[in-house]
């Protein structure tokens, strides 16, 4: 996370109350939602690393039902009328989580975040379609919030697996020692393969099939992970990036993105 979302920040290994450097808002269900959560606990870790511990959660839950949630747009709107004097603003969000603030979104306004703020783009909708392209997404979302094209960094991981992968846009930008690419980058000790729907063998480079995954970060869960997504590996000098490619058809929906979903469209359920 460090070397891809927030490079130019300190580098510390152990979370604790440090100093702030990011104001961290977070469309990702918290704990109190999710206790269980595996990207809860990613939103944690960030915020008591970079964020003085504190997190501002866009989704709250319901006073009618904790266990639902709607979506708190007044501190993403705050933050944009601090852009002069504001810490950046370190925002962590879901594919799913982010379309529903364009949706809701207020006709007509945009802001602009402090400089040097950014956004991690956790993916999530795995079968799932958008109303819009991941591509126009972020073109609202750069529009709208002010944000630079290089500063929305997709992450590419799984519940079942301890690393993951980044676009490296970002670091591409502020450090200048890798090539920009909406491809995604992993540590040394993660491989990726694609392999054949009909066979399961490893398929060349390049070419399109069934991810699989080898982390050697699962020293206590499995280490060899088989997905229903389709994509291709693409080796460089350093390691191999992944392209993703949609799901392999007929296979479930999948993602944290449609925990997002559901939290919302039962909380409208019950508001109706």
């Amino acid at each position: 996370f460090h070397h891809f979302v927030v490079p130019d920040a300190s580098l510390r290994l152990d979370p604790g109350a440090y100093p702030a450097e990011f104001d961290l808002l977070s469309l990702v269900p918290d704990r109190r939602l999710r206790p269980h959560s595996s990207l809860g606990h990613m939103v944690d870790v960030v915020a008591q690393t970079w964020a003085g511990a504190k997190t501002c959660q866009l989704l709250l839950p319901s006073r009618a039902d904790p266990s639902t949630a709607f979506l708190d747009l007044q501190p993403l709107l705050d933050s944009g009328s601090r852009a002069n004097q504001g810490r950046p603003v370190l925002m962590m969000a879901t594919t799913l989580a982010l379309d529903m603030l364009r949706s809701q979104w207020p006709e007509g306004r945009s802001i602009r975040l402090p400089a040097g703020s950014r956004l991690m783009d956790t993916g999530g909708p795995k079968g799932r379609a958008l109303d819009v392209s991941r591509e126009d997404q972020h073109r609202w979302l750069c529009a709208h919030l002010g944000l630079e094209p290089h500063a929305i960094v997709g992450e590419l991981g799984m519940t079942e697996l301890g690393s993951q992968r980044y676009e490296t846009v970002l670091r591409a930008h502020l450090i200048g020692d890798c090539e920009s690419s909406s491809s995604f980058a992993g540590p040394p000790w993660l491989r990726s393969v694609a392999l054949s729907a009909v066979d399961l063998k490893p398929l060349p480079a390049g070419q399109v099939g069934m991810l699989a995954h080898i982390d050697l970060a699962n020293f206590e869960p499995c280490a060899f992970v088989l997905t229903a997504d389709k994509g291709r590996v693409v080796q460089t000098n350093s390691t191999d990036r992944v392209e993703l490619m949609g799901r392999v058809p007929g296979s479930d929906w999948r993602g944290c993105g449609l925990d997002v979903e559901q939290l919302l469209s039962d909380s409208t359920m019950r508001d109706l």
